[in-house]
Order: structure tokens, then C-alpha cells, then sequence
């Protein structure tokens, strides 16, 4: 091992010594009294240390001389094994650890004194505040046993006697912390945390009968009598047992309280208002032998206890019923990720412990649950326990019966009977549910770098791997994916799985690998249990059975009244053991061994793993692990972790089609989009897309995220907060609306992020998975999210006015969440004319139709006529832009805003209407309804006097007077459009940006060159984009551009066509307007053709498919751009076509612009394939038509006769 200058050494003495640098554990030689003398430099690292009383201190019972030697060899092999003298100072006479040397003591982190705390100052002593509670958490992790709790050295007792006394100083901190944390916590409500101190104190002093009071106390006042009773039990035998003692008279008091139900749990517990999802499991127990009901009610006391242990014991919350049945809440108070599956191997186990002469019936229910702090019961509604009564009711004795929703939780675990008639599901407790796995899709690269692990295994190399990724995303069956290469190709599979409610259980997943391995039943005797395992290890293993086989005992067989505990002697020995047992059977043959969720490992599972990867065993063996990001396994290289990154769509949608086949390719994108790479996220709401009764988040989804928001505590009610303002959400924002102190806002908000649940975007926060939000948003009541949706809204226009004014669609969708209609309406035209403004118009769109759809809710009167009215405008407008002239909603919606203006005088409203009513005209009803409109809109401007509404009005009859072939009248209108404009001083963009001098400007430019004046109309096309690039408006500029770049087409000026359509293609995509994107691509494409891309034809064929949806009033322009360039390949007969298809689209629109010139190409494509009669007569209508016309320019480019 290399140290670099950077290298730090950390030392952990707090339980068993542990040394390493930068992660990496000394080696050598390292006996007791040089692992002593390295503690006693650390701890003592303030001075330096004679030689001679070190001497003496590790060897007093031998002469000085020898002393003085053993101290230099000890020295010797702690600077090899600290790879030089970079962390000690040895002079001649005095030694210590350098003081320059970075070295981290896991003592000297624990003594910190915690910072001064303005928080905890304002305070009520000893409350504290959430930040040093958090420290002081911190610090309680690290006291992992006693101080140097193995290294003993029995003839040294001055090292003894210095080792005992600090023990005692920092065992009596120890327990301290946990009782400071313990009486914070109770006083903050949060009794799951209070609890968590409790058992930790009495683990670390058992003989303290305060502390089995507090947690006796804690345990009832959560709701778990049965456990507190079971506790007073395990303490009583405890005092017997060990002191001759009975409990002290407060000790019995308290269990004569509990018994008798006078601590109520539900006014103790910290009750938050929210909903969160739960299984309910009801049980309803009587006595076969129905007799005096004083008798019954003897008989069911034990019974029922039972039934009780057997229910906290798997996580509920267990009531009693009046009629003596009990309900057990799995995912109340504390939300549980198996919830479904705890509840039902709790009622497997509890119908199986029942004696035969009592009857049990058994409903589990699983849906929502609404906690209120008004109410003593755990669902204030009485739905849940309501539904798994009936559930209950429906079984046969001894039956478990669930419903729908539990199933699609457990379907994978346990075997079911469908009852068609009840709609329910019988669980099969005997037999093995068979359901085949997803597919493994989009991690083949992962399962290659296993199976090369797996090689390497066989070769005789032993590995161990960790596959670390977020929940869902595939860990446990990428592992049972390399199980199956492994079995199929004759190898040994060994799979252990780790669960949240046995980690405080010892080596509960070996013990349950045992358990399979040797065929323990649950209702086995613990001597019969015993019995078989040691049976079958003698038959397997006879000389690995040892001194560690007795330590099994109490792991196989748990009483009800005492938690497992090991000491560190059978803790040891069954260590060895068990690495034993694992070596001998991994020499018959490589052995590929799974554990999976080592996050919810028990310290004596982590620990044994430990101890496995640092002796690096030779037997041919592959550990895999998989666990949840926040793992961290310091014995393990990186190079063994895989992480798992979400899958891309490609994959996702693969997956999908295995899963969900019926599935259409809009479900399919939705549950793509909301899944975010997360396979199980995509099973889940697959299945949820199949079932038409599925609303909402699927449960198994909400249970995995309810959990780990509960976990955090009062962090959890920021995330809560946080959900409200989106899933994007800034600091401040947060702050005002929570009333937070800005350190504790800043520490929560730290711990959302190391809980997963947010991480920093753009500025500020966001839930890291759309569904965390969906689902921390659901967690809260409808009327509470309501409050806060209104606190939001009002924050943001009082006190953050800027922020209102620049992001108003913000303050509408919370005035609109919070149910204030009438200013939920305002603040989305806002938003909407905003976002039209930028222009974002798809945003715009949905904005205004929010609007629109809320203001429907409200009363009709004038003054919501006048809102609707001016929300229509607007989505009007926005449509225009959006989607094209053609757009039949645009329509509609400009109709209804004239509807309401019809009766009235004419007004600027109503001339917007009509305005908009004749930009969809052309398009939907052709260019006759189109001029009828243009004279109604001059009649209007007129009427009101306005100079910019009669430039407008001008503008619209030059467009129609062009598009109509009315060349004279269209420069009449436009000259007035022009000096109306000029006159007013000032454009009016009231419709789709509808500027009239540039607008009037662009059709001048096409009549002068059809009329042949081509200085007229390069200076007119030129005035155009002057005038749009003074502008700010990109709907308008791309309107002149296009303009332009058509006219130098009509020319035949390739390249200058090229460069005006390339920057109308540039400013439409950056913008995000279809219409004129499409329309640029038409310019591109005739470009291309010309310059001989075969290409070039088939953009232009897409470019006219597209005006036929969106512009089909210029549909003839598209098809004349698509024959000229067809002409130009030298392709005539379909030249002929397109012309032909253009000819009767014009008739039908009324458009004859281009009509005289279309004929020309008919003509030269009739000659070139020598149809010269048809070609004479085409050549003839387009000179009658040219000549009509006044179209100069056309008929010169027409062949004589």
C-alpha cells in the first residue's frame, strides 16, 4: 500500500478496533499490545510519551531492558503497517502521533462539543432544536460498542485500568445522547424516533429498569400494548434470571396501566393531517365451544395476546373492536414498502399459531386512509376497517381473504383462490405462488459484466459484487437473471433476502437461508428446530460443526417475551462457524450466493459480510449484493459496485411490450414519459393503464415513497410543502410559506436530498422522479392542500410581485388548485398572454383554455362575458400561430367571440373578432367568404374612426384583392394601408401579429412582380423586412422573410431564396411556429430540387401536406413551388399532375394569383410531352388570363402562339 501525502488515517475504537487508511485496513503484523499502543497515541495524541512509561505501561510484570525492547519491535511493525513515519513522531526518548498528520478518531468526533445554537437558545430547556438533534444522531452512530470492547490485555493492567475508565466515561455519554434524543423526540411527538433511542438505551444498559420503563411507556403509547407487555415479561424473567430480583413497584404499576389500557396511544401519538395508503388486516376470533361469556372472555385473553405479538411483531398498529376482534394498520403511524405483504404472512401466522378450538377469520383490505388530529382512530373515515371487516366476514374459519388491491401487492409471493362471486381472493398459505419474472430488458451490458464475474469464480477466484441502484430499477432481477445462467449451466444458487422489520433481528437472513436448507416449519419446537439443523450439518459438514452450533439455538427458536441478543464470545464463534460452512460448501463447486436489500441488513449481517470480504476467503464463491444508493460498504473496492442508471426509452418501450402488449403508443408514451427509465414505475402503471378501476398512483408505488417521506420525520412535512409548489421549486419560496428558520430549512432540505427524494435543478429544487412528487402531493389532505395552494398564491402577489408578474401561470395554477375560481381566471389570461407574447404558443394554449374551462363555473354576467371574450381573443390568436389558418378550433373559437359581441355597436373587440373570423376565412370557406369579411372589417373601421383599424382593414382587402388575382385594387388597398400606418404612427398587432404595413407591404411586393414592375417590387419586399426587423415580433418577421423568399423564387433566384427561407426555418424552430416552419421548408425544397437533390421534390411533397392541414388557402402556392420544381427535373407528366391538382384548388378556394401563370406550366409540360394542341390552348387561357389580369410579368414569360 502507497500512502500519498494526502492519505488520512481513521481509527475507530468505539466497539471493535478498526484501523485504515483512506479505506483501506493496516496489514501486518498487528497484535494486541500494537493495536494498544496505537489507541493510546490517538486518544492521547495531545503530548508526547516517554519511551520508558510506555515501557512500563504495555510491559510491567518484565525488566525494563526487555520492556524497552518489545516497545521498539512494537514500533517496528506499527510504521510498517503505517507504511512509514508520516503519522508517528519518534525521537530518541519520546514518541506520539504527528501532530500534522491528518487522522480522524472516531472518540474525538463523539466528545465534540455540539456549536452554539441560536435556535436552541430561544428554546424551552432541554427541548432542542432539529439541527443539533440531527448532530447529536450523527453522534449516537458512532458509539458502536464499548471502547476497545475486545482488546483485551490481561498483563498490562495500567492499559486495562486506562481502558475500563474511559469505557465508563463514554458509555455514560452514550447512554446521555440516546436519553437526550429519546425526551426530545417524545416532546416533539415523534414517538417512532423516541422509541428507536428507548431500545438503544436498554440494549446498551440492560439492568436499568428506568430504561425498560421508558421503552415499556413508549412501546403502549405508540399502540403496541402486546409488545409493551411482552417487554415487562422479557424484564421480569431478565431480573429473575440474572439478580434474583423482582421489578421494582413503578416498573410493576406500569404494566398494571398498560394491561388495563389507561395509556390512550392515540392522543400520544404525533398525528399529522394527510392521506397515505395502508393495508388493513381485521380479524375476527371466537371459541368454537360457545359457553359462559365470562369463560370466553378468560379463554380469548391469550389467544388474542398472541394474535397481537404476532401483528406489531410484523410492523401494525393493532386496535381492538368492541365485539373482542382485532384491526391491525400495516403503514400507520409509519408507512411500511411491504405493507401488503407483512399483513399477510402476519395473518398466515397467526391462523397457523391459533389453538384448534377458537375460530379465526381473517379480511385484509388495502386502500387509503385519512389521518386527522381530531380524531383518536387511525382512518378517520372508517372506510379501511370497514372494508376489512367485511373481507373478514366473507371467510370460512381459518381462511385469510383479501381484496383486489392487496392482491396486485402479494400476487408474487402467495398462492391465491379467486372467489369470482365476491370479487376476492383466498390465500393458498400452503402453496407457492408461481408467477414468471418481468423481462430483463435494457441491461445486457450489466448481466455480461456478471457473468465475467461469474467466470472468474469458476476459474477459482472469489468475488464479491454489490449492485447498487434507487428502488425499481431492476437490481434483484438483474441477479436473478445471473441465477438463471448460473443453474442452467449446473451451477449452485444460494439466494437470502434482508427485510425492514428484522433489523434489529441477528443474522435473520442466514438464519432463514438455514431454515430452508434444513425444512424448519414455524410450528416446530425450538429443540426440534435445533434438533434438525444440527442433524443436517453433522450429515453435510461433520467436521465444521463445532462450538458455534449452540449459539444458533436462540436465533432458530426467539421467545415472544425476549429479543435476540448475542454476546460477543457466541457472536464470535458462530462467525466462524457459519465462514466455516460457507468455505466447505463452496469447495464441492462454485457457489453463486444472492442477498438482497443489504440496506435493511441487521448490524450482526453487516458485520458477518464484513468480516467475509476482509479474509477474502479462497473458496470458489460470488457474493452478490444489491442494495439502495445509500449504501456504502468502506471493505468493498469501487470496482465491485455496478450502479444502475434508469433504462433509455428504446428499452423502457421493449419492456413494455412484453408486459403490456394491448397497450396503445400513446399509453405506451405516457407511461414512458412518467416513468423516468424506472422499470418497476413502468410495471406498475402498465398494469394501472389495463385495469379500468385503477386511479391514481398504483399503491405498491405510493407505499415505497410514503416510506421513505416518513422516515425522515419533520423533513417529511417540508417535502410535503415543497410538493405543493411543484415539482420544481426554489428556497425562498418555500421558506415564506413554511414560516422556516433558514438553518433548519437548509438542513431538511439537506436530508430530502440524501433521503433521494429531491436533488438541485436549475437554481433551486426538484423531486428527483415525477411520480416522488405525485405521490408526496397525494400524501396530503384535499383541504390542506388547498390552504396551502392559497397561501402560495397569495405569497406570490403580495410579497414576491416581480416574480407574479414575470411567472403569472405559477400564481393561477395555485389560486386554481386552491379553489379560488373568480382569481384563478384573471391570472391564467395573464399567463396566456404572456406565453404568446415570448411567444411559447402550446403554453399559451393551454393557459387560456384552463380559463376558459374555469370561468365556466362561475355565474354568467356581463363581466365574465367581458373575461371569456377576452380569453377567446387570445386562444384565438394563439391557434393562428400554433396550429395554422386552417385551424377548424380557431374557427370556432373566433365565431363564439363574435356571438357575444353580434348585437352590439361596433367596438375594437368586435373588430377583433371579425378580424379573426376573416383570417380562417380563406382557408375554411375560401377567398369569396374571405372579401365578404374584408368590406365587413372596412365598414367596422370606418364606423369606429380608428386610423390603425382602418390600416388593418386596408391590409385585409390588399390580401384578398392579391390572392383573388386583383392586382390593380390590391396596390389601391395597399397604398391606403400604407399611409394609414404611416399616419397612425404606430402598428396594430391585435390578431396572430397581424402588423398592416407589413402585412400590406409583403402582397404589394407578389402584385408588382406579377405585374412586371420588379424594382417596385424588390424596393416593396425590401420595406418589409425593414420594417419586421424594427420590430419584436417573430410571427411577423418570418411573415416578411417568407415573403421575400418567395418573390425571389418566383424570380428564379436560387440562392437568395436559400438564405431568406434558411432564416425563416432558424427563427420558426427557435420560436416553436409550425406554420412557419413548414412554409420555409416548401422554399428549401424547391431550392434543393433546383439544384438537382432528387431530395429536394419529396420535402416539398411534405411541405404541401402540411399546408393542406394547417394553410390550405395557400395550398395552390405550395402546389405551384411543387410544379415549377418538378418542371425543372425534367419529370413533366407529374409536373402535369401537380398543376392540374393546383387548377382545382384554386377554383375551389377562388384564388386566381397564380392561375394565369399555372396554366403557362401546363402548357410547357403539355409540349414537352408533345400534346402541342393541348399545349396551344393552355398557352391561350394563360394569355387571356395574364392579359385580365394586368399581369405583365406572367405574360411575358409566356410563349408566342
Amino acid at each position: 500500500m502507497t500512502i500519498t501525502s494526502a492519505a488520512r488515517l481513521e481509527l475507530r475504537l468505539l466497539g471493535e478496533l478498526h484501523a485504515a487508511i483512506d479505506g483501506s485496513p493496516l496489514c501486518g503484523k498487528l497484535y494486541d499490545k500494537v493495536l494498544g499502543l496505537l489507541a493510546y497515541l490517538a486518544v492521547e495524541s495531545d503530548r508526547a510519551h516517554s519511551r520508558e512509561r510506555l515501557a512500563d505501561f504495555f510491559w510491567p510484570e518484565i525488566a525494563p531492558e526487555s520492556a524497552r525492547t518489545n516497545l521498539r519491535q512494537a514500533l517496528y511493525h506499527l510504521r510498517r503497517a503505517l507504511n512509514g513515519e508520516r503519522f508517528l513522531q519518534i525521537q530518541r526518548d519520546r514518541i506520539r502521533l504527528a501532530p500534522d498528520a491528518p487522522f480522524w478518531l472516531d472518540l474525538h468526533e463523539f466528545r465534540k462539543p455540539l456549536p452554539e445554537c441560536d435556535q436552541c437558545r430561544s428554546l424551552k430547556a432541554p427541548e432542542r432544536c432539529l439541527s443539533c438533534l440531527h448532530l447529536l444522531e450523527n453522534r449516537s452512530t458512532l458509539y458502536r460498542g464499548a471502547f476497545l470492547q475486545n482488546l483485551d490485555i490481561e498483563d498490562a493492567p495500567e492499559f486495562q485500568e486506562w481502558r475500563s475508565s474511559w469505557q465508563e466515561i463514554l458509555f455514560r455519554e452514550a447512554l446521555a445522547i440516546h436519553e437526550t434524543l429519546r425526551t426530545a423526540y417524545e416532546r416533539r411527538g415523534d414517538l417512532s424516533k423516541a422509541l428507536d433511542h428507548a431500545h438503544r438505551t436498554v440494549a446498551l444498559d440492560p439492568w436499568n429498569e428506568e430504561g425498560h420503563r421508558q421503552l415499556m411507556r413508549l412501546l403502549a403509547m405508540s399502540g403496541q400494548r402486546a409488545a409493551a407487555l411482552a417487554h415487562y415479561a422479557h424484564c421480569r424473567a431478565m431480573l429473575a434470571r440474572e439478580l434474583d430480583a423482582e421489578p421494582e413497584e413503578a416498573t410493576e404499576a406500569l404494566a398494571r396501566a398498560i394491561e388495563e389500557n389507561k395509556l390512550a396511544p392515540a392522543t400520544t401519538i404525533q398525528r399529522k393531517r394527510e392521506r397515505r395508503p395502508a393495508t388493513v388486516m381485521a380479524l375476527l376470533i371466537e371459541p368454537t365451544d360457545r359457553r359462559d361469556p365470562e369463560i370466553v372472555a378468560e379463554q380469548l385473553r391469550e389467544p388474542r395476546r398472541r394474535a397481537m405479538l404476532l401483528a406489531e411483531r410484523a410492523g401494525a398498529y393493532v386496535v381492538q373492536t368492541p365485539d373482542g376482534g382485532l384491526i391491525g394498520y400495516f403503514g400507520y403511524p409509519a408507512a411500511l414498502e411491504d405493507a401488503g405483504r407483512r399483513a399477510v404472512r402476519a395473518a398466515v401466522d397467526i391462523v397457523a399459531d391459533a389453538p384448534p378450538s377458537f375460530a379465526l377469520r381473517i379480511g385484509i383490505h388495502t386502500g387509503v386512509i385519512v389521518m386527522h388530529d381530531d380524531t383518536m382512530y387511525p382512518d378517520a373515515s372508517g372506510q379501511a376497517p370497514a372494508a376489512a371487516l367485511r373481507l373478514a366476514a366473507l371467510a370460512l374459519p381459518g381462511q385469510v381473504v383479501v381484496d383486489e388491491p392487496t392482491r396486485k401487492l402479494i400476487y408474487r409471493e402467495f398462492a391465491l383462490q379467486p372467489e369470482p362471486k365476491f370479487g376476492t381472493y383466498t390465500v393458498c398459505a400452503s402453496e407457492i405462488a408461481r408467477n414468471t419474472p418481468p423481462p430483463l430488458t435494457g441491461r445486457q451490458t450489466e448481466l455480461d459484466w456478471l457473468r465475467a464475474q461469474w467466470e472468474r469464480v469458476r476459474s477459482g477466484t472469489p468475488g464479491i459484487v454489490l449492485i447498487r441502484g434507487e428502488a425499481g430499477l431492476g437490481k434483484s432481477r438483474l441477479a436473478h437473471a445471473l441465477r438463471d445462467l448460473v443453474t442452467d449451466t449446473g451451477g449452485t444458487a444460494w439466494k437470502m433476502h434482508c427485510y425492514a422489520q428484522y433489523q434489529a433481528t441477528p443474522l435473520r437472513p442466514i438464519i432463514a437461508l438455514l431454515e430452508d436448507a434444513y425444512g424448519l416449519q414455524t410450528d416446530d419446537s425450538p429443540e426440534i428446530r435445533l434438533h434438525k439443523l444440527t442433524d443436517g450439518l453433522a450429515l453435510r459438514y461433520p467436521d465444521q460443526l463445532g462450538a458455534g452450533t449452540d449459539a444458533l439455538g436462540p436465533l432458530l427458536a426467539p421467545k415472544d417475551d425476549e429479543p435476540i441478543t448475542l454476546s460477543p464470545s457466541d457472536k464470535q464463534r458462530l462467525f466462524a462457524l457459519l465462514l466455516e460452512l460457507l468455505d466447505e460448501l463452496a469447495r464441492r463447486q462454485p457457489v453463486l450466493m444472492i442477498l438482497e436489500d443489504l440496506h435493511w441488513a441487521d448490524p450482526s449481517t453487516l458485520e458477518l459480510l464484513e468480516l467475509y470480504g476482509r479474509q477474502r476467503s479462497r473458496s470458489p464463491v460470488l457474493l452478490v449484493l444489491t442494495a439502495r444508493p445509500q449504501l456504502r460498504l468502506a471493505w468493498l473496492e469501487e470496482s465491485a459496485v455496478l450502479d444502475l442508471s434508469p433504462l433509455d426509452d428504446a428499452a423502457m418501450r421493449g419492456l413494455l411490450e412484453v408486459i403490456a402488449p394491448e397497450l396503445g403508443p400513446d399509453a405506451v408514451t405516457d407511461i414512458i414519459a412518467r416513468a423516468e427509465g424506472i422499470p418497476l414505475f413502468a410495471e406498475e402503471l402498465a398494469r394501472a393503464a389495463i385495469d379500468p378501476e385503477a386511479r391514481g398512483i398504483p399503491l405498491s408505488l405510493s407505499y415505497l415513497i410514503q416510506a421513505r417521506l416518513d422516515a425522515l420525520g419533520e423533513a417529511g412535512r417540508v417535502a410535503q410543502l415543497a410538493a405543493v409548489l411543484g415539482r420544481a421549486f426554489d428556497r425562498e419560496l418555500l421558506e415564506r410559506i413554511g414560516a422556516f428558520e433558514p438553518a433548519t430549512l437548509d438542513d431538511m432540505l439537506a436530508r430530502l436530498e440524501v433521503a433521494r427524494l429531491i436533488v438541485p435543478a436549475r437554481g433551486g429544487y426538484e423531486f428527483r422522479h415525477a411520480l416522488i412528487h405525485e405521490a408526496v402531493r397525494a400524501s396530503l389532505l384535499h383541504s390542506d392542500a388547498r390552504r396551502t395552494h392559497a397561501l402560495v398564491a397569495h405569497k406570490l402577489v403580495a410579497e414576491l410581485p416581480w416574480r407574479a408578474a414575470h411567472h403569472p401561470e405559477q400564481v393561477a395554477y395555485h389560486f386554481t388548485a386552491a379553489g379560488a375560481v373568480d382569481e384563478a381566471v384573471h391570472w391564467w389570461l395573464e399567463a396566456g398572454k404572456r406565453a404568446l407574447a415570448v411567444p411559447a404558443l402550446a403554453e399559451a394554449s393551454a393557459h387560456l383554455r384552463n380559463g376558459l374551462a374555469l370561468l365556466a363555473r362561475l355565474p354568467p354576467n356581463q363581466a365574465n362575458a367581458n373575461r371569456e371574450l377576452e380569453l377567446l381573443l387570445a386562444l384565438g390568436q394563439t391557434l393562428l400561430a400554433h396550429e395554422g389558418y386552417g385551424s377548424p378550433e380557431a374557427a370556432t373559437v373566433f365565431e363564439r367571440a363574435f356571438s357575444l359581441l353580434r348585437h352590439q355597436q361596433p367596438c375594437v373587440e368586435r373588430f377583433q373578432a371579425l378580424a379573426g373570423l376573416w383570417l380562417v376565412s380563406s382557408s375554411q370557406k375560401g377567398y369569396a367568404e374571405s372579401q365578404r369579411l374584408a368590406d365587413a372589417l372596412l365598414e367596422e373601421a370606418e364606423a369606429l374612426g380608428s386610423l390603425e383599424l382602418r390600416a388593418v382593414a386596408h391590409a385585409a382587402a390588399t390580401n384578398i384583392a392579391m390572392w383573388r388575382g386583383q392586382l390593380a385594387r390590391c396596390c389601391e388597398h395597399a397604398k391606403q394601408a400604407i399611409e394609414l400606418s404611416q399616419a397612425a404612427n404606430r402598428p396594430w398587432i391585435g390578431i396572430n401579429g397581424y402588423e398592416a404595413l407589413i402585412s400590406s407591404l409583403a402582397h404589394l411586393s407578389w402584385a408588382r412582380h406579377a405585374q412586371g414592375r420588379e424594382d417596385d417590387a424588390l424596393e416593396a419586399s425590401a420595406r418589409t423586412i425593414e420594417a419586421a426587423r424594427a420590430g419584436d415580433d417573430p410571427y411577423t418577421l418570418c411573415l416578411a422573410l417568407l415573403f421575400a423568399a418567395m418573390l425571389r423564387r418566383f424570380r428564379g433566384e436560387v440562392a437568395r431564396a436559400t438564405d431568406l427561407a434558411s432564416e425563416v426555418h432558424a427563427l420558426a424552430q427557435r420560436h416553436r411556429l409550425p406554420l412557419w416552419e413548414g412554409a420555409a421548408g416548401l422554399v428549401l425544397g424547391w431550392a434543393a430540387a433546383c439544384r438537382g437533390d432528387a431530395a429536394g421534390v419529396e420535402r416539398l411533397r411534405a411541405a404541401v401536406a402540411t399546408l393542406r392541414l394547417a394553410m390550405p388557402s395557400a395550398l395552390v402556392a405550395g402546389l405551384h413551388a411543387l410544379a415549377d420544381a418538378l418542371g425543372a427535373a425534367g419529370d413533366f407528366a407529374a409536373q402535369l399532375e401537380t398543376v392540374d391538382s393546383a387548377l382545382a384548388a384554386a377554383a375551389a378556394l377562388d384564388e386566381h394569383f397564380h392561375e394565369a401563370d399555372l396554366q403557362r406550366m401546363r402548357g410547357t409540360a403539355l409540349l414537352q410531352l408533345g400534346r402541342r394542341e393541348e399545349a396551344r390552348a393552355a398557352f391561350a387561357t394563360a394569355r387571356r388570363l395574364a392579359q385580365a389580369q394586368g399581369a405583365s410579368g406572367v405574360l411575358s414569360r409566356i410563349p408566342a402562339d
